[in-house]
Protein backbone atom coordinates (compact mmCIF):
# COMPACT_ATOMS: atom_id res chain seq x y z
CA UNK A 1 0.00 0.00 0.00
CA UNK A 2 1.09 3.57 -0.82
CA UNK A 3 0.15 7.19 0.20
CA UNK A 4 0.40 6.38 4.06
CA UNK A 5 2.86 9.30 4.20
CA UNK A 6 3.94 11.23 7.36
CA UNK A 7 0.57 10.70 9.14
CA UNK A 8 1.57 6.90 9.05
CA UNK A 9 4.78 6.92 10.10
CA UNK A 10 3.51 8.05 13.37
CA UNK A 11 0.99 6.39 13.87
CA UNK A 12 3.74 3.58 13.77
CA UNK A 13 5.05 4.70 17.30
CA UNK A 14 1.98 3.10 18.66
CA UNK A 15 2.57 0.11 17.30
CA UNK A 16 4.84 -1.29 20.05
CA UNK A 17 2.39 -0.60 22.79
CA UNK A 18 -0.02 -3.24 21.54
CA UNK A 19 -0.81 -5.85 24.01
CA UNK A 20 -0.50 -9.12 23.11
CA UNK A 21 -1.49 -11.85 25.44
CA UNK A 22 1.39 -14.79 26.85
CA UNK A 23 0.88 -18.32 26.08
CA UNK A 24 -1.82 -17.95 24.14
CA UNK A 25 -2.97 -21.67 22.72
CA UNK A 26 -0.97 -22.96 24.90
CA UNK A 27 -2.38 -25.23 27.42
CA UNK A 28 -1.44 -25.72 30.84
CA UNK A 29 -1.77 -24.04 34.45
CA UNK A 30 -2.77 -20.18 34.01
CA UNK A 31 -0.15 -18.81 36.90
CA UNK A 32 0.41 -15.56 34.67
CA UNK A 33 -2.34 -13.27 35.29
CA UNK A 34 -2.39 -13.63 38.74
CA UNK A 35 -6.57 -14.60 38.63
CA UNK A 36 -8.24 -16.16 41.87
CA UNK A 37 -7.99 -19.70 41.44
CA UNK A 38 -9.77 -20.48 44.85
CA UNK A 39 -13.19 -19.48 43.93
CA UNK A 40 -15.03 -22.12 43.65
CA UNK A 41 -18.55 -22.61 41.41
CA UNK A 42 -20.86 -21.88 43.56
CA UNK A 43 -19.61 -18.46 44.14
CA UNK A 44 -20.47 -18.32 40.51
CA UNK A 45 -23.83 -19.96 40.68
CA UNK A 46 -24.90 -17.54 43.49
CA UNK A 47 -23.19 -14.45 41.74
CA UNK A 48 -25.52 -15.18 38.92
CA UNK A 49 -28.71 -16.53 40.43
CA UNK A 50 -30.68 -13.43 41.60
CA UNK A 51 -29.20 -10.91 39.01
CA UNK A 52 -31.95 -10.40 36.26
CA UNK A 53 -32.81 -7.90 33.51
CA UNK A 54 -35.20 -6.42 32.45
CA UNK A 55 -35.26 -5.79 28.57
CA UNK A 56 -35.50 -1.62 28.99
CA UNK A 57 -31.86 -2.22 30.63
CA UNK A 58 -30.60 -3.35 28.23
CA UNK A 59 -32.55 -1.07 25.51
CA UNK A 60 -31.82 2.46 26.98
CA UNK A 61 -28.87 4.26 28.18
CA UNK A 62 -29.04 4.59 31.88
CA UNK A 63 -26.80 5.49 34.63
CA UNK A 64 -23.93 7.24 32.88
CA UNK A 65 -21.45 7.47 35.88
CA UNK A 66 -22.47 4.34 37.61
CA UNK A 67 -23.60 6.38 40.63
CA UNK A 68 -26.21 2.98 41.65
CA UNK A 69 -23.05 1.19 41.66
CA UNK A 70 -20.69 3.47 43.76
CA UNK A 71 -23.42 3.65 46.40
CA UNK A 72 -23.47 -0.06 46.51
CA UNK A 73 -19.33 0.41 46.88
CA UNK A 74 -19.47 3.07 49.04
CA UNK A 75 -21.55 1.54 51.58
CA UNK A 76 -19.24 -1.53 51.12
CA UNK A 77 -16.68 0.43 52.19
CA UNK A 78 -17.93 2.42 54.69
CA UNK A 79 -17.73 6.10 52.85
CA UNK A 80 -19.50 7.87 51.11
CA UNK A 81 -20.83 7.97 47.25
CA UNK A 82 -19.32 10.73 46.05
CA UNK A 83 -15.37 9.61 47.11
CA UNK A 84 -16.18 6.76 44.31
CA UNK A 85 -15.43 6.85 40.72
CA UNK A 86 -16.39 3.55 38.59
CA UNK A 87 -14.38 2.35 35.38
CA UNK A 88 -14.19 -0.11 33.12
CA UNK A 89 -10.81 -1.70 35.21
CA UNK A 90 -8.23 -0.11 36.74
CA UNK A 91 -6.64 -0.06 33.31
CA UNK A 92 -9.28 2.74 32.24
CA UNK A 93 -8.87 4.62 35.43
CA UNK A 94 -5.16 4.72 34.59
CA UNK A 95 -5.82 6.12 31.75
CA UNK A 96 -8.21 9.11 32.72
CA UNK A 97 -5.08 9.70 35.08
CA UNK A 98 -2.56 9.84 32.44
CA UNK A 99 -5.08 12.39 30.42
CA UNK A 100 -5.67 14.88 33.16
CA UNK A 101 -1.74 14.32 33.68
CA UNK A 102 -1.54 15.68 29.92
CA UNK A 103 -3.87 18.05 29.98
CA UNK A 104 -2.50 19.71 33.40
CA UNK A 105 1.12 19.56 32.26
CA UNK A 106 1.48 17.50 35.43
CA UNK A 107 4.70 15.45 35.74
CA UNK A 108 4.38 11.77 36.51
CA UNK A 109 6.19 10.03 38.57
CA UNK A 110 6.54 6.25 38.34
CA UNK A 111 8.24 3.73 41.18
CA UNK A 112 9.87 0.93 39.66
CA UNK A 113 9.73 -1.99 38.67
CA UNK A 114 6.00 -1.98 38.76
CA UNK A 115 2.83 -2.49 36.52
CA UNK A 116 3.85 -1.94 32.76
CA UNK A 117 0.64 -0.09 31.70
CA UNK A 118 1.21 3.07 33.79
CA UNK A 119 4.58 3.61 31.70
CA UNK A 120 2.91 2.75 28.54
CA UNK A 121 -0.47 4.86 29.14
CA UNK A 122 1.85 7.74 29.73
CA UNK A 123 3.84 7.28 26.92
CA UNK A 124 0.55 6.77 24.76
CA UNK A 125 -0.72 10.31 26.04
CA UNK A 126 2.30 12.32 25.86
CA UNK A 127 2.74 12.61 29.70
CA UNK A 128 6.22 13.75 31.04
CA UNK A 129 7.45 11.34 33.15
CA UNK A 130 9.78 10.14 35.40
CA UNK A 131 10.87 7.11 37.13
CA UNK A 132 12.45 6.32 40.79
CA UNK A 133 13.71 3.15 41.40
CA UNK A 134 12.69 0.87 44.89
CA UNK A 135 16.35 -0.14 46.79
CA UNK A 136 17.71 -3.34 45.96
CA UNK A 137 15.53 -4.95 48.78
CA UNK A 138 12.63 -3.56 46.76
CA UNK A 139 11.90 -0.71 49.39
CA UNK A 140 10.54 2.56 48.47
CA UNK A 141 13.51 4.94 48.07
CA UNK A 142 12.05 8.01 49.76
CA UNK A 143 15.01 10.17 49.06
CA UNK A 144 15.24 9.71 45.47
CA UNK A 145 10.81 10.14 45.19
CA UNK A 146 11.26 13.32 47.28
CA UNK A 147 14.04 14.85 45.02
CA UNK A 148 11.79 13.91 41.86
CA UNK A 149 8.07 16.00 43.18
CA UNK A 150 7.04 19.07 43.01
CA UNK A 151 3.70 20.44 43.89
CA UNK A 152 1.83 19.52 41.02
CA UNK A 153 3.38 16.15 40.64
CA UNK A 154 1.38 12.73 40.39
CA UNK A 155 3.22 9.87 42.06
CA UNK A 156 1.87 6.54 41.06
CA UNK A 157 2.96 3.53 43.78
CA UNK A 158 1.51 0.29 43.02
CA UNK A 159 1.28 -1.32 47.13
CA UNK A 160 0.84 -4.13 46.86
CA UNK A 161 3.18 -4.20 44.43
CA UNK A 162 3.10 -5.77 41.23
CA UNK A 163 5.71 -7.87 39.97
CA UNK A 164 7.65 -7.92 43.60
CA UNK A 165 4.62 -8.85 45.35
CA UNK A 166 5.70 -6.49 48.62
CA UNK A 167 3.51 -3.91 50.07
CA UNK A 168 5.24 -0.92 51.39
CA UNK A 169 5.27 0.33 54.98
CA UNK A 170 2.05 2.03 55.84
CA UNK A 171 4.47 5.29 57.86
CA UNK A 172 6.40 5.60 54.26
CA UNK A 173 3.01 5.88 52.24
CA UNK A 174 1.87 8.44 54.64
CA UNK A 175 5.20 10.58 54.74
CA UNK A 176 4.88 10.56 50.76
CA UNK A 177 0.90 12.00 50.64
CA UNK A 178 2.04 14.45 53.74
CA UNK A 179 5.11 15.61 51.82
CA UNK A 180 3.89 17.35 49.12
CA UNK A 181 0.96 18.89 47.76
CA UNK A 182 0.75 16.60 44.79
CA UNK A 183 -1.17 13.71 43.81
CA UNK A 184 -0.81 10.40 45.60
CA UNK A 185 -2.54 7.47 43.38
CA UNK A 186 -1.76 4.12 45.31
CA UNK A 187 -2.93 1.08 43.04
CA UNK A 188 -4.39 -1.49 45.42
CA UNK A 189 -5.21 -4.28 43.19
CA UNK A 190 -3.36 -6.79 45.27
CA UNK A 191 -4.78 -5.23 48.80
CA UNK A 192 -7.46 -7.94 49.93
CA UNK A 193 -4.20 -9.99 50.17
CA UNK A 194 -2.00 -7.47 52.11
CA UNK A 195 -1.62 -5.98 55.03
CA UNK A 196 -3.78 -2.80 55.22
CA UNK A 197 -5.36 -0.59 52.73
CA UNK A 198 -5.22 3.16 52.92
CA UNK A 199 -8.86 4.15 51.65
CA UNK A 200 -9.47 5.36 55.42
CA UNK A 201 -6.79 7.62 55.21
CA UNK A 202 -8.08 9.52 52.27
CA UNK A 203 -10.57 11.99 55.01
CA UNK A 204 -7.34 13.32 55.92
CA UNK A 205 -5.24 13.51 53.18
CA UNK A 206 -7.33 15.33 49.98
CA UNK A 207 -4.48 14.41 47.61
CA UNK A 208 -4.55 10.36 48.14
CA UNK A 209 -6.52 8.28 45.53
CA UNK A 210 -6.83 4.74 45.75
CA UNK A 211 -7.23 2.20 43.18
CA UNK A 212 -9.21 -1.34 43.16
CA UNK A 213 -10.40 -3.98 40.85
CA UNK A 214 -12.75 -6.55 41.02
CA UNK A 215 -10.17 -8.48 38.90
CA UNK A 216 -8.35 -10.07 41.41
CA UNK A 217 -9.54 -11.46 44.90
CA UNK A 218 -13.25 -10.84 43.63
CA UNK A 219 -12.77 -12.97 40.75
CA UNK A 220 -13.99 -11.33 37.90
CA UNK A 221 -11.43 -10.47 35.75
CA UNK A 222 -13.68 -10.96 32.72
CA UNK A 223 -15.73 -8.12 33.73
CA UNK A 224 -13.29 -5.62 33.63
CA UNK A 225 -14.64 -3.49 36.69
CA UNK A 226 -12.44 -1.14 38.52
CA UNK A 227 -12.88 1.76 40.48
CA UNK A 228 -10.99 4.43 42.54
CA UNK A 229 -11.56 6.09 45.95
CA UNK A 230 -10.26 9.23 46.54
CA UNK A 231 -11.52 12.98 47.67
CA UNK A 232 -15.04 14.19 45.78
CA UNK A 233 -13.79 16.76 44.21
CA UNK A 234 -10.99 14.63 42.36
CA UNK A 235 -13.90 12.03 41.79
CA UNK A 236 -15.52 14.72 39.39
CA UNK A 237 -12.31 15.45 38.12
CA UNK A 238 -12.64 11.88 37.28
CA UNK A 239 -16.04 11.91 35.78
CA UNK A 240 -14.88 15.28 33.69
CA UNK A 241 -12.45 13.40 32.04
CA UNK A 242 -14.30 9.80 31.81
CA UNK A 243 -16.66 8.93 28.90
CA UNK A 244 -20.06 8.53 29.68
CA UNK A 245 -21.27 5.16 30.81
CA UNK A 246 -18.40 3.26 31.04
CA UNK A 247 -19.84 0.26 32.45
CA UNK A 248 -22.05 -2.06 30.92
CA UNK A 249 -25.68 -2.26 32.82
CA UNK A 250 -25.11 -6.24 33.27
CA UNK A 251 -21.51 -5.84 34.52
CA UNK A 252 -22.52 -3.27 37.39
CA UNK A 253 -25.19 -5.31 38.35
CA UNK A 254 -22.89 -8.89 38.83
CA UNK A 255 -20.39 -6.42 40.87
CA UNK A 256 -23.24 -5.36 42.98
CA UNK A 257 -24.10 -8.91 43.81
CA UNK A 258 -20.54 -9.96 44.37
CA UNK A 259 -20.82 -7.45 47.09
CA UNK A 260 -23.08 -9.38 48.89
CA UNK A 261 -21.48 -12.92 48.41
CA UNK A 262 -17.56 -11.17 49.54
CA UNK A 263 -17.65 -14.25 52.44
CA UNK A 264 -17.13 -16.53 49.20
CA UNK A 265 -14.26 -13.75 48.45
CA UNK A 266 -12.56 -13.82 52.10
CA UNK A 267 -12.39 -17.78 52.37
CA UNK A 268 -10.57 -17.97 49.18
CA UNK A 269 -7.95 -15.19 49.84
CA UNK A 270 -7.48 -16.96 53.19
CA UNK A 271 -7.17 -20.29 51.59
CA UNK A 272 -4.43 -18.35 49.51
CA UNK A 273 -2.75 -16.77 51.71
CA UNK A 274 -2.38 -20.27 53.34
CA UNK A 275 -1.14 -22.00 50.13
CA UNK A 276 1.59 -18.86 50.14
CA UNK A 277 3.03 -19.31 53.12
CA UNK A 278 3.39 -22.85 52.07
CA UNK A 279 5.14 -22.07 48.92
CA UNK A 280 7.40 -20.03 50.24
CA UNK A 281 8.74 -21.80 53.35
CA UNK A 282 8.98 -24.10 50.61
CA UNK A 283 11.20 -22.57 47.87
CA UNK A 284 13.21 -21.33 50.42
CA UNK A 285 14.95 -24.51 50.90
CA UNK A 286 15.65 -25.32 47.05
CA UNK A 287 19.06 -24.61 46.25
CA UNK A 288 19.28 -21.85 43.71
CA UNK A 289 15.81 -20.17 44.12
CA UNK A 290 14.92 -17.41 45.91
CA UNK A 291 11.93 -16.36 46.70
CA UNK A 292 10.84 -12.85 48.11
CA UNK A 293 7.89 -12.03 50.82
CA UNK A 294 4.38 -11.68 49.27
CA UNK A 295 1.24 -9.64 50.29
CA UNK A 296 -0.49 -10.46 47.12
CA UNK A 297 -1.64 -13.65 45.22
CA UNK A 298 1.37 -14.56 43.81
CA UNK A 299 5.17 -15.30 44.63
CA UNK A 300 8.33 -13.07 42.70
CA UNK A 301 11.34 -15.34 42.54
CA UNK A 302 14.68 -15.34 41.33
CA UNK A 303 16.62 -18.29 39.76
CA UNK A 304 19.27 -19.54 38.54
CA UNK A 305 19.44 -19.67 35.06
CA UNK A 306 16.05 -18.56 34.65
CA UNK A 307 15.33 -18.97 31.32
CA UNK A 308 16.03 -22.34 31.16
CA UNK A 309 14.10 -22.75 34.45
CA UNK A 310 11.14 -21.43 32.90
CA UNK A 311 10.74 -23.63 29.84
CA UNK A 312 11.04 -26.29 31.21
CA UNK A 313 7.91 -25.03 33.53
CA UNK A 314 6.50 -24.29 30.85
CA UNK A 315 6.84 -27.80 29.52
CA UNK A 316 5.21 -29.18 32.29
CA UNK A 317 1.82 -27.44 31.93
CA UNK A 318 2.96 -24.44 34.34
CA UNK A 319 2.56 -21.01 32.55
CA UNK A 320 4.41 -18.39 34.63
CA UNK A 321 5.30 -14.73 33.87
CA UNK A 322 8.89 -13.73 33.30
CA UNK A 323 9.19 -10.65 34.74
CA UNK A 324 12.92 -10.63 34.06
CA UNK A 325 13.15 -7.50 31.69
CA UNK A 326 11.93 -5.54 34.23
CA UNK A 327 14.19 -2.81 36.40
CA UNK A 328 15.95 -4.98 39.53
CA UNK A 329 13.95 -8.48 38.36
CA UNK A 330 16.94 -9.75 36.65
CA UNK A 331 16.44 -13.46 36.24
CA UNK A 332 13.26 -12.66 37.68
CA UNK A 333 10.00 -14.54 37.54
CA UNK A 334 6.46 -14.18 38.57
CA UNK A 335 4.02 -17.08 39.81
CA UNK A 336 0.39 -16.83 40.66
CA UNK A 337 -1.00 -18.61 43.93
CA UNK A 338 -2.20 -22.08 42.98
CA UNK A 339 -4.59 -24.51 45.04
CA UNK A 340 -2.26 -26.46 47.22
CA UNK A 341 -2.01 -29.72 44.79
CA UNK A 342 -1.07 -28.02 41.71
CA UNK A 343 1.34 -25.99 44.29
CA UNK A 344 2.44 -29.38 45.17
CA UNK A 345 3.27 -30.37 41.97
CA UNK A 346 4.47 -27.01 40.72
CA UNK A 347 7.34 -26.96 43.21
CA UNK A 348 8.27 -30.78 42.37
CA UNK A 349 9.01 -29.81 38.56
CA UNK A 350 10.91 -26.81 40.31
CA UNK A 351 12.97 -29.36 42.26
CA UNK A 352 13.70 -32.06 39.31
CA UNK A 353 14.74 -29.03 37.19
CA UNK A 354 17.24 -27.36 39.71
CA UNK A 355 17.85 -30.83 41.82
CA UNK A 356 16.93 -28.98 45.37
Amino acid sequence: MKNGGVFLDKLRRFYKHIYEEPYTGVEGYRLFYNENLFLEDNYYRALFKEVEFEEDELRFYSDPYCRSLSEEIASFLGITPDMVFVGNGVDALISIIMDIAAASRSRVVIVEPTFGMYKSKAKVKNCKTTTVLLQKNYALNLEDIHSNLSDDSILIICSPNNPTGNQFEREDMLSLVESFKGLLVVDETYVEYGRYTLVNDIEDHENLVILRSFSKAWGLAGLRAGYSVCHPDIAKAFAGSSDPYPMPSIVKKIVARALKLSDYVYEAVEEAIRVRKYMYEEMLDINGVRPYPSDTNFIFFKAEDSRRLLEELVSKGFLIRDVSDKPLCEDGLRVTIPPKEIAENFLKAIRDKVGG
